[in-house]
Protein backbone atom coordinates (compact mmCIF):
# COMPACT_ATOMS: atom_id res chain seq x y z
CA UNK A 1 0.00 0.00 0.00
CA UNK A 2 1.31 3.45 -0.97
CA UNK A 3 0.18 6.69 0.62
CA UNK A 4 1.19 10.05 -0.86
CA UNK A 5 0.70 13.58 0.39
CA UNK A 6 0.50 17.16 -0.88
CA UNK A 7 0.81 20.44 1.05
CA UNK A 8 -1.37 23.21 -0.39
CA UNK A 9 -3.45 26.37 -0.02
CA UNK A 10 -5.78 25.92 -3.04
CA UNK A 11 -6.71 29.60 -2.95
CA UNK A 12 -8.66 28.88 -5.12
CA UNK A 13 -8.43 25.32 -6.47
CA UNK A 14 -7.54 25.58 -10.18
CA UNK A 15 -6.50 23.42 -13.16
CA UNK A 16 -2.85 23.44 -12.10
CA UNK A 17 -3.81 21.96 -8.73
CA UNK A 18 -5.90 19.30 -10.48
CA UNK A 19 -2.91 18.44 -12.68
CA UNK A 20 -0.68 18.14 -9.59
CA UNK A 21 -3.08 15.69 -7.96
CA UNK A 22 -3.33 13.65 -11.16
CA UNK A 23 0.46 13.60 -11.64
CA UNK A 24 0.98 12.58 -8.01
CA UNK A 25 -1.47 9.67 -8.19
CA UNK A 26 -0.03 8.54 -11.52
CA UNK A 27 3.68 8.80 -10.75
CA UNK A 28 3.74 7.68 -7.11
CA UNK A 29 1.16 4.95 -7.86
CA UNK A 30 -0.48 5.72 -4.54
CA UNK A 31 -3.53 3.98 -3.12
CA UNK A 32 -4.44 6.99 -0.97
CA UNK A 33 -3.71 10.70 -1.22
CA UNK A 34 -3.62 13.07 1.77
CA UNK A 35 -3.67 16.86 1.46
CA UNK A 36 -2.50 19.14 4.25
CA UNK A 37 -4.45 22.33 3.56
CA UNK A 38 -3.96 25.82 4.97
CA UNK A 39 -6.80 26.87 7.26
CA UNK A 40 -8.69 30.13 7.03
CA UNK A 41 -5.72 32.47 6.65
CA UNK A 42 -2.93 32.15 4.10
CA UNK A 43 0.83 32.50 4.06
CA UNK A 44 0.52 35.98 2.50
CA UNK A 45 -1.37 37.19 5.55
CA UNK A 46 -4.74 37.30 3.80
CA UNK A 47 -8.02 35.43 4.28
CA UNK A 48 -8.61 32.56 1.87
CA UNK A 49 -11.02 33.65 -0.86
CA UNK A 50 -13.48 30.86 0.02
CA UNK A 51 -13.75 28.71 3.13
CA UNK A 52 -11.30 25.97 4.00
CA UNK A 53 -14.19 23.47 3.87
CA UNK A 54 -15.03 24.37 0.27
CA UNK A 55 -11.36 24.23 -0.75
CA UNK A 56 -11.05 20.84 0.97
CA UNK A 57 -14.16 19.59 -0.82
CA UNK A 58 -12.66 20.64 -4.15
CA UNK A 59 -9.52 18.64 -3.35
CA UNK A 60 -11.59 15.51 -2.63
CA UNK A 61 -13.61 15.95 -5.84
CA UNK A 62 -10.26 16.16 -7.67
CA UNK A 63 -9.01 12.85 -6.24
CA UNK A 64 -7.71 13.43 -2.69
CA UNK A 65 -8.87 10.96 -0.02
CA UNK A 66 -8.30 12.98 3.12
CA UNK A 67 -7.80 16.71 3.72
CA UNK A 68 -6.23 17.75 7.03
CA UNK A 69 -6.01 21.33 8.25
CA UNK A 70 -2.78 23.24 8.77
CA UNK A 71 -3.89 25.65 11.54
CA UNK A 72 -3.43 29.42 11.49
CA UNK A 73 -0.15 29.81 13.43
CA UNK A 74 1.53 27.74 10.72
CA UNK A 75 -0.56 28.48 7.62
CA UNK A 76 0.27 32.15 8.22
CA UNK A 77 4.01 31.51 8.63
CA UNK A 78 6.94 32.31 6.37
CA UNK A 79 8.10 29.59 3.95
CA UNK A 80 10.53 28.03 6.42
CA UNK A 81 8.07 27.68 9.31
CA UNK A 82 5.11 26.87 7.05
CA UNK A 83 7.01 24.00 5.44
CA UNK A 84 8.44 22.57 8.64
CA UNK A 85 5.06 22.60 10.36
CA UNK A 86 3.25 20.94 7.44
CA UNK A 87 5.93 18.26 6.97
CA UNK A 88 5.95 17.62 10.74
CA UNK A 89 2.21 17.07 10.64
CA UNK A 90 2.58 14.54 7.83
CA UNK A 91 5.43 12.83 9.67
CA UNK A 92 3.29 12.50 12.81
CA UNK A 93 0.71 10.47 10.85
CA UNK A 94 3.35 7.72 10.46
CA UNK A 95 1.82 6.35 7.26
CA UNK A 96 3.00 8.69 4.47
CA UNK A 97 5.34 7.28 1.81
CA UNK A 98 5.68 10.22 -0.62
CA UNK A 99 5.52 14.00 -0.34
CA UNK A 100 4.67 15.47 -3.73
CA UNK A 101 5.26 19.10 -4.69
CA UNK A 102 5.54 21.11 -7.87
CA UNK A 103 8.68 23.09 -8.64
CA UNK A 104 9.97 25.26 -11.44
CA UNK A 105 13.14 23.15 -11.40
CA UNK A 106 11.60 19.68 -11.64
CA UNK A 107 15.03 18.25 -10.65
CA UNK A 108 14.83 16.60 -7.23
CA UNK A 109 18.60 16.01 -7.07
CA UNK A 110 19.43 19.66 -7.68
CA UNK A 111 16.77 20.77 -5.20
CA UNK A 112 18.20 18.38 -2.61
CA UNK A 113 21.69 19.81 -3.20
CA UNK A 114 20.43 23.35 -2.64
CA UNK A 115 18.58 22.18 0.50
CA UNK A 116 21.76 20.70 1.96
CA UNK A 117 23.80 23.85 1.29
CA UNK A 118 20.96 26.12 2.40
CA UNK A 119 20.66 24.37 5.76
CA UNK A 120 24.36 24.65 6.60
CA UNK A 121 25.63 26.77 9.49
CA UNK A 122 27.83 28.81 7.14
CA UNK A 123 24.88 29.85 4.97
CA UNK A 124 22.73 30.78 7.96
CA UNK A 125 25.56 32.82 9.46
CA UNK A 126 26.22 34.65 6.19
CA UNK A 127 22.49 35.21 5.59
CA UNK A 128 22.07 37.11 8.85
CA UNK A 129 25.17 39.13 8.00
CA UNK A 130 23.68 39.98 4.59
CA UNK A 131 20.44 41.14 6.23
CA UNK A 132 22.31 44.13 7.65
CA UNK A 133 22.32 45.68 4.17
CA UNK A 134 18.51 46.05 4.30
CA UNK A 135 17.51 43.30 1.86
CA UNK A 136 14.83 40.66 2.44
CA UNK A 137 15.58 37.31 4.04
CA UNK A 138 15.03 35.36 0.82
CA UNK A 139 17.44 37.58 -1.14
CA UNK A 140 20.00 37.48 1.68
CA UNK A 141 19.85 33.69 1.68
CA UNK A 142 20.20 33.48 -2.09
CA UNK A 143 23.37 35.61 -1.96
CA UNK A 144 24.77 33.36 0.79
CA UNK A 145 24.14 30.22 -1.26
CA UNK A 146 25.76 31.82 -4.31
CA UNK A 147 28.87 32.44 -2.23
CA UNK A 148 28.97 28.75 -1.25
CA UNK A 149 29.36 27.86 -4.95
CA UNK A 150 28.22 24.28 -4.48
CA UNK A 151 24.87 24.50 -6.25
CA UNK A 152 22.65 26.62 -8.47
CA UNK A 153 21.55 29.57 -6.32
CA UNK A 154 19.14 30.69 -9.06
CA UNK A 155 16.79 27.93 -7.93
CA UNK A 156 15.79 30.21 -5.05
CA UNK A 157 14.47 32.92 -7.36
CA UNK A 158 11.22 30.98 -7.92
CA UNK A 159 8.45 30.63 -5.33
CA UNK A 160 7.71 26.93 -5.75
CA UNK A 161 11.42 26.08 -5.75
CA UNK A 162 11.78 27.96 -2.46
CA UNK A 163 8.99 25.90 -0.88
CA UNK A 164 10.40 22.71 -2.38
CA UNK A 165 13.80 23.37 -0.80
CA UNK A 166 12.15 24.10 2.56
CA UNK A 167 10.18 20.83 2.35
CA UNK A 168 13.44 18.97 1.76
CA UNK A 169 15.15 20.74 4.65
CA UNK A 170 12.24 19.78 6.91
CA UNK A 171 12.40 16.13 5.82
CA UNK A 172 16.14 16.08 6.52
CA UNK A 173 15.83 17.71 9.94
CA UNK A 174 13.12 15.29 10.98
CA UNK A 175 15.10 12.30 9.74
CA UNK A 176 11.97 11.40 7.82
CA UNK A 177 11.60 8.29 5.69
CA UNK A 178 9.05 10.06 3.48
CA UNK A 179 10.32 10.13 -0.11
CA UNK A 180 10.13 13.53 -1.86
CA UNK A 181 8.72 13.65 -5.39
CA UNK A 182 8.58 16.73 -7.60
CA UNK A 183 7.14 17.44 -11.00
CA UNK A 184 8.10 20.36 -13.19
CA UNK A 185 5.66 23.28 -13.16
CA UNK A 186 5.90 24.66 -16.68
CA UNK A 187 2.44 26.11 -17.24
CA UNK A 188 2.47 29.40 -15.26
CA UNK A 189 4.66 30.75 -12.47
CA UNK A 190 3.41 31.22 -8.90
CA UNK A 191 2.49 34.92 -9.16
CA UNK A 192 2.26 35.18 -12.95
CA UNK A 193 -0.63 37.42 -13.99
CA UNK A 194 -0.64 36.16 -17.59
CA UNK A 195 -2.59 32.91 -18.21
CA UNK A 196 -1.19 30.15 -20.40
CA UNK A 197 -3.87 28.19 -22.25
CA UNK A 198 -6.22 26.72 -19.65
CA UNK A 199 -3.83 27.51 -16.81
CA UNK A 200 -3.57 30.62 -14.64
CA UNK A 201 -1.94 31.22 -11.28
CA UNK A 202 -4.06 31.56 -8.14
CA UNK A 203 -2.88 35.18 -7.94
CA UNK A 204 -4.17 35.88 -11.46
CA UNK A 205 -7.47 34.09 -10.80
CA UNK A 206 -8.11 36.04 -7.60
CA UNK A 207 -7.45 39.25 -9.55
CA UNK A 208 -9.95 38.17 -12.22
CA UNK A 209 -12.56 37.38 -9.58
CA UNK A 210 -12.28 40.73 -7.83
CA UNK A 211 -12.24 42.60 -11.14
CA UNK A 212 -15.30 40.64 -12.38
CA UNK A 213 -13.41 39.22 -15.36
CA UNK A 214 -14.05 35.74 -16.85
CA UNK A 215 -12.10 32.99 -15.07
CA UNK A 216 -14.18 29.84 -15.60
CA UNK A 217 -11.75 28.12 -18.02
CA UNK A 218 -8.94 28.06 -15.44
CA UNK A 219 -10.83 26.02 -12.82
CA UNK A 220 -12.51 22.61 -12.73
CA UNK A 221 -16.29 23.07 -12.94
CA UNK A 222 -16.91 22.16 -9.27
CA UNK A 223 -14.39 24.74 -8.07
CA UNK A 224 -15.81 27.41 -10.35
CA UNK A 225 -19.33 26.73 -9.06
CA UNK A 226 -18.15 27.01 -5.46
CA UNK A 227 -16.71 30.45 -6.10
CA UNK A 228 -19.76 31.56 -8.07
CA UNK A 229 -21.95 30.65 -5.09
CA UNK A 230 -19.53 31.72 -2.36
CA UNK A 231 -19.53 34.67 -0.02
CA UNK A 232 -15.94 35.52 -0.96
CA UNK A 233 -13.44 37.12 1.40
CA UNK A 234 -10.82 39.83 0.96
CA UNK A 235 -8.98 42.34 3.12
CA UNK A 236 -10.26 44.98 0.70
CA UNK A 237 -13.73 44.54 2.22
CA UNK A 238 -12.45 45.80 5.59
CA UNK A 239 -9.77 48.15 4.27
CA UNK A 240 -10.97 51.13 6.32
CA UNK A 241 -12.77 49.19 9.04
CA UNK A 242 -9.63 47.55 10.40
CA UNK A 243 -7.84 50.83 11.04
CA UNK A 244 -9.59 51.78 14.33
CA UNK A 245 -8.39 48.50 15.84
CA UNK A 246 -4.83 48.93 14.60
CA UNK A 247 -4.72 52.60 15.68
CA UNK A 248 -5.28 51.36 19.26
CA UNK A 249 -2.02 49.41 19.15
CA UNK A 250 1.11 50.30 21.12
CA UNK A 251 4.61 48.84 21.26
CA UNK A 252 3.41 46.33 23.85
CA UNK A 253 0.92 44.97 21.28
CA UNK A 254 3.87 43.54 19.35
CA UNK A 255 5.76 42.08 22.31
CA UNK A 256 6.83 38.49 21.61
CA UNK A 257 4.91 38.48 18.29
CA UNK A 258 6.30 36.40 15.36
CA UNK A 259 7.86 38.34 12.45
CA UNK A 260 8.57 41.34 14.68
CA UNK A 261 12.26 42.21 14.95
CA UNK A 262 14.78 45.01 14.50
CA UNK A 263 12.41 47.94 14.74
CA UNK A 264 9.57 46.62 12.60
CA UNK A 265 7.11 47.33 15.45
CA UNK A 266 8.11 51.03 15.44
CA UNK A 267 7.82 51.18 11.65
CA UNK A 268 4.35 49.61 11.74
CA UNK A 269 3.07 51.98 14.43
CA UNK A 270 4.49 55.08 12.75
CA UNK A 271 2.82 54.26 9.44
CA UNK A 272 -0.48 53.25 11.04
CA UNK A 273 -0.86 56.78 12.37
CA UNK A 274 0.15 58.35 9.06
CA UNK A 275 -2.21 56.18 6.96
CA UNK A 276 -5.98 56.31 6.56
CA UNK A 277 -6.54 52.81 5.12
CA UNK A 278 -4.93 49.41 5.49
CA UNK A 279 -3.86 49.33 1.84
CA UNK A 280 -2.17 52.74 2.07
CA UNK A 281 -0.52 51.64 5.32
CA UNK A 282 0.99 48.58 3.59
CA UNK A 283 2.33 50.74 0.77
CA UNK A 284 3.94 53.15 3.21
CA UNK A 285 5.34 50.57 5.65
CA UNK A 286 6.80 48.03 3.19
CA UNK A 287 10.44 48.10 2.07
CA UNK A 288 12.83 45.75 0.28
CA UNK A 289 13.45 44.05 3.61
CA UNK A 290 9.97 44.29 5.13
CA UNK A 291 7.69 42.98 2.39
CA UNK A 292 3.92 43.47 2.42
CA UNK A 293 3.47 39.76 3.14
CA UNK A 294 5.73 39.93 6.18
CA UNK A 295 3.96 43.02 7.52
CA UNK A 296 0.53 41.43 7.01
CA UNK A 297 1.75 38.31 8.83
CA UNK A 298 3.03 40.40 11.74
CA UNK A 299 -0.24 42.34 11.94
CA UNK A 300 -2.39 39.22 11.94
CA UNK A 301 -0.19 37.36 14.39
CA UNK A 302 -0.85 40.26 16.74
CA UNK A 303 -4.61 40.29 16.02
CA UNK A 304 -4.82 36.53 16.60
CA UNK A 305 -2.71 36.81 19.77
CA UNK A 306 -0.01 34.44 18.50
CA UNK A 307 3.24 34.50 20.45
CA UNK A 308 6.72 33.29 19.50
CA UNK A 309 6.28 30.39 21.92
CA UNK A 310 3.29 29.20 19.87
CA UNK A 311 5.62 28.78 16.89
CA UNK A 312 8.13 26.62 18.77
CA UNK A 313 5.78 23.66 18.62
CA UNK A 314 4.51 21.80 15.56
CA UNK A 315 0.93 20.74 14.73
CA UNK A 316 0.21 17.67 16.82
CA UNK A 317 -3.40 16.87 15.96
CA UNK A 318 -5.25 16.16 12.70
CA UNK A 319 -8.38 18.23 12.05
CA UNK A 320 -10.27 16.57 9.19
CA UNK A 321 -11.77 19.03 6.70
CA UNK A 322 -12.92 16.57 4.03
CA UNK A 323 -12.73 12.90 3.08
CA UNK A 324 -13.49 10.74 0.05
CA UNK A 325 -15.41 7.48 0.16
CA UNK A 326 -12.06 5.84 1.01
CA UNK A 327 -11.34 8.47 3.64
CA UNK A 328 -12.73 6.60 6.69
CA UNK A 329 -10.46 3.62 5.92
CA UNK A 330 -7.49 5.99 5.75
CA UNK A 331 -8.46 7.55 9.09
CA UNK A 332 -8.46 4.06 10.62
CA UNK A 333 -4.96 3.47 9.25
CA UNK A 334 -3.78 6.68 10.90
CA UNK A 335 -5.40 5.73 14.20
CA UNK A 336 -3.56 2.40 14.18
CA UNK A 337 -0.18 3.88 13.27
CA UNK A 338 -0.18 7.21 15.08
CA UNK A 339 -1.06 8.46 18.55
CA UNK A 340 -2.06 12.02 17.57
CA UNK A 341 -5.67 13.12 18.20
CA UNK A 342 -7.94 13.10 15.16
CA UNK A 343 -10.71 15.72 15.13
CA UNK A 344 -13.74 14.94 12.98
CA UNK A 345 -16.32 16.65 15.17
CA UNK A 346 -15.01 20.10 16.21
CA UNK A 347 -16.82 20.04 19.55
CA UNK A 348 -14.69 17.04 20.55
CA UNK A 349 -11.56 19.21 20.50
CA UNK A 350 -11.92 20.18 24.15
CA UNK A 351 -12.04 16.50 25.12
CA UNK A 352 -9.29 15.17 22.86
CA UNK A 353 -6.68 17.95 22.80
CA UNK A 354 -4.05 18.85 25.36
CA UNK A 355 -3.82 22.43 26.65
CA UNK A 356 -1.09 23.21 24.10
CA UNK A 357 -3.01 21.63 21.23
CA UNK A 358 -6.22 23.38 22.24
CA UNK A 359 -4.40 26.72 22.15
CA UNK A 360 -3.49 26.08 18.49
CA UNK A 361 -7.09 25.06 17.75
CA UNK A 362 -8.39 28.26 19.37
CA UNK A 363 -6.01 30.42 17.33
CA UNK A 364 -7.43 28.85 14.18
CA UNK A 365 -10.92 29.56 15.51
CA UNK A 366 -10.01 33.23 15.94
CA UNK A 367 -8.58 33.27 12.42
CA UNK A 368 -11.78 31.77 11.02
CA UNK A 369 -13.88 34.33 12.90
CA UNK A 370 -11.70 37.19 11.66
CA UNK A 371 -11.90 35.96 8.06
CA UNK A 372 -15.68 35.80 8.47
CA UNK A 373 -15.62 39.57 8.94
CA UNK A 374 -13.58 39.88 5.72
CA UNK A 375 -16.35 38.35 3.61
CA UNK A 376 -18.37 40.42 1.17
CA UNK A 377 -21.28 39.87 3.52
CA UNK A 378 -19.76 39.51 7.02
CA UNK A 379 -20.84 36.44 8.98
CA UNK A 380 -21.12 35.73 12.73
CA UNK A 381 -18.31 33.92 14.52
CA UNK A 382 -18.20 30.35 15.79
CA UNK A 383 -18.09 28.46 12.48
CA UNK A 384 -14.85 26.67 13.38
CA UNK A 385 -16.60 25.11 16.38
CA UNK A 386 -19.67 23.89 14.51
CA UNK A 387 -18.77 23.04 10.90
CA UNK A 388 -18.44 19.33 10.10
CA UNK A 389 -16.12 17.94 7.43
CA UNK A 390 -17.32 17.21 3.90
CA UNK A 391 -17.64 13.43 3.43
CA UNK A 392 -18.06 12.16 -0.13
CA UNK A 393 -21.19 10.06 -0.55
Amino acid sequence: MIISAIIAEYNPFHNGHLLHIQETIKNTKCDYLIVVLSGSITQRGTPSIISKWDRAKAAVLAGADLVIELPAPFSLASAQNFSFAAVSLLESLKIVDFLSFGSESGDIDELAKVATVSDSFEVYEQTFENLKSGISYSVAKQISIAAAKNCDENILTSSNNILAVEYLIALNRLGSKITPYTYKRDTVNHNDLTPNGDFASATAIRKMIFESKPFEKYLPSYSFEMIQNANIASLDFIDFGIMPLLRSYSISSFKDVPEISEGLDHRILKNLYLSTSFSSFLEAASTRRYTKSRIRRAIFYSILKVKNTDMKITPSYARILAASKKGPALINLIKKASDIPIITKPKSATELLSKEQLNTFEIESRATDFCGLCKKTPVPGGENLTKSPFIEK
